[in-house]
């Protein structure tokens, strides 16, 4: 890197620096935004975001023993009472939001509806533990200094844990100034310490933020004290920020910022905090910016909203879907009045490779900011599902690349498994379209669950891989060792099961015949279906690294169904492609071939 492109990294990292002191979190943001609606119940919040319970669809043949992983959940005051239609099965912990200290008295400036919330006896219930989140944005200088008003907050907390006969508190704890960070540290251990000393088997959990400035929150001196650290995985570009981009993205690539999902996780496991206490917060929330046009990057006209995935997801059928291949995020781009509006979110897609990455590094699990901010979609639910529940992995086919992902450089010092099980798989086939490590990184390949099988590939250095690496137990293990001398660009794989479709006896549940033709395709494709019911399905279209191409929603009817995709391939690029095929009660996945 020449002198010039330092120089232009160091004023960039110095502004971003001063943006992330001035910026308000999503959490600071949405609680400033809800905190004047004086609704006296959570029945009035209902009405508010035109919310009505729903018969519930679950069956909850599942419970969330299941899980392989933490799943902790946000519940804010203002989302009222849909907790009641959430799928605890899909649960381990479920945290509510909040109680507002006043800093300068330790008592709750509003404490909402903890007292008297259905939400405690929901979760509990269903086997899952209950949290009170405990806020402090501001007047940290003062509630510091004070003993009698650090003391008040963890007396009257326990109390409301007892009152409540609840499992844990979450403390977030957020803007805190440079000078703050020696007395935050006396204060986590003192709250963890005795509200351990009263609740032995109680939790405590620390929020952190994806971007620890000046290490305020000084890790290293919390570990043995709190039981969970939870990295708020998101607000990378937030609210005010100069130019629109990844709310959460997995990785930088070549235009982003260095800072990312994957950085943020390695940056708090050197600090010391073990991978079993340490869980990545994601997003169930994008950003919506004013933009100069639609270029990427963009600069931004003005402040950023924040919208719900559900509210995203009923628009998102109305604009192109786009992939940013550097971050693993979709976006998408319109115009209204001659203004030009950037949103850039999280979907089932971009959350399945950050769960990836969650599972690669071995971590306690994730958190989610926030819970029924999904609405009725079932996307984000079915993606926790297969990566996190015993038997739930029904993916046929993905991608596999290095912790920089596709357009940036893995990291020294990794040592990391990555298994690949998916549900009924009875052999699991990888290709690497590239392949560039340092000569002393090495990755190896097993047949089955564990590094104790069966090695039946390892690779090191600049290598063209042309043979199909197979794993005929239907599981293939990957084992990564990076060594602190240098660092390459990676790889980039790609995997399929044997046959990415539902069993035959699992498709005919509503179709009794399908098939894609010209496969391979030049210009022209065919689906067809012949459908045993009149249904509405989806078609999804995605290229060989996983990115979105398009989605259509089409009615079948009984009989015999051809739909054209030919003018949805027209622009599409030699080379290999997976089409899926959902409905409400199947799934099919085909690998497809452009050959023009």
């Amino acid at each position: 890197m020449n002198l010039l492109k330092k120089l232009s990294l160091i004023i960039i990292l110095l502004l971003l620096n001063t943006q992330f002191y001035a910026q308000k979190t999503i959490l600071m943001e949405q609680n400033d935004r809800y905190k004047n609606y004086r609704f006296k119940t959570e029945k009035e919040w209902d009405k508010f975001n035109n919310y009505t319970a729903r018969k519930k669809s679950k069956s909850y043949k599942y419970t969330n023993t299941d899980l392989t992983k933490i799943v902790f959940g946000w519940n804010p005051y203002w989302m009222g009472t849909a907790y009641k239609n959430l799928d605890y099965s899909l649960l381990t912990d479920v945290s509510y939001f909040s109680y507002e200290v006043d800093p300068q008295t330790g008592l709750p400036k509003d404490l909402h509806y903890w007292k008297t919330t259905e939400l405690v006896d929901s979760a509990h219930a269903h086997n899952c533990r209950v949290s009170l989140t405990v806020t402090l944005f501001s007047g940290h200088a003062d509630f510091f200094a004070s003993s009698t008003s650090k003391q008040t907050l963890i007396d009257t907390v326990i109390g409301l844990i007892k009152y409540r006969n609840a499992d844990g508190v979450n403390l977030d704890i957020e803007a805190v100034p440079s000078d703050q960070s020696g007395p935050l540290t006396a204060f986590v251990q003192d709250f963890c310490t005795q509200f351990h000393n009263e609740f032995p088997d109680g939790q405590v959990s620390l929020d952190l933020p994806a971007v620890n400035w000046n290490d305020k929150f000084n890790v290293a001196y919390m570990v043995n004290y709190v039981d969970l650290f939870l990295i708020m995985g998101y607000d990378y570009h937030w609210s005010g920020s100069e130019e629109a981009g990844p709310n959460s993205p997995k990785n930088n690539g070549s235009i982003w910022s260095p800072y990312d999902v994957t950085r943020s996780i390695n940056y708090y496991l050197d600090k010391g905090i073990p991978p079993e206490k340490l869980a990545l917060a994601v997003p169930y929330y994008g950003r919506q910016w004013s933009t100069t046009g639609t270029s990427v990057p963009s600069a931004t006209t003005g402040n950023s909203s924040a919208k719900i995935y559900s509210d995203i997801r009923k628009e998102q059928d109305n604009y192109e879907y786009h992939w940013d291949v550097d971050a693993s995020v979709p976006y998408h781009i319109f115009q209204e009045n001659a203004n030009w509006y950037q949103c850039w979110y999280d979907d089932e897609y971009s959350l399945g490779y950050k769960y990836d990455l969650v599972k690669m590094k071995n971590l306690a699990g994730i958190g989610i900011w926030a819970l029924a901010y999904d609405g009725d979609y079932p996307n984000l639910e079915e993606m926790l599902a297969e990566k996190f529940r015993q038997g739930g992995a029904k993916a046929g086919y993905g991608i596999f690349t290095d912790m920089g992902g596709p357009r940036g450089d893995y990291y020294n010092n990794e040592d990391y498994i990555f298994t690949i099980a998916p549900e009924g798989s009875t052999e699991i086939k990888l290709y690497f379209d590239e392949f560039n490590t340092e000569s002393n990184d090495v990755l190896n390949i097993y047949d089955g669950d564990t590094t104790s099988g069966t090695i039946i590939a390892s690779f090191s250095g600049n290598q063209n891989i042309t043979d199909t690496i197979t794993a005929s137990t239907g599981i293939m293990t990957i084992h990564f060792v990076s060594d602190a001398s240098g660092v390459a660009s990676g790889w980039y794989a790609r995997w399929v099961n044997n046959d990415y479709a539902l069993k035959t006896e699992e498709i005919n549940l509503n179709i009794s015949g399908f098939k894609i033709y010209p496969n391979p395709s030049n210009d022209k494709l065919i689906v067809e279906i012949n459908a045993l019911i009149n249904e509405n399905i989806l078609i999804e279209l995605a290229d060989y690294k996983g990115a979105m191409l398009f989605r259509k929603n089409v009615s079948v009817k009984q009989g015999i169904n051809r739909i054209d995709l030919s003018s949805d391939i027209s622009s599409l690029k030699n080379g290999y492609y997976f089409l899926n095929i959902k409905s409400k009660n199947y799934r099919i996945g085909k690998k497809i071939i452009i050959a023009k």
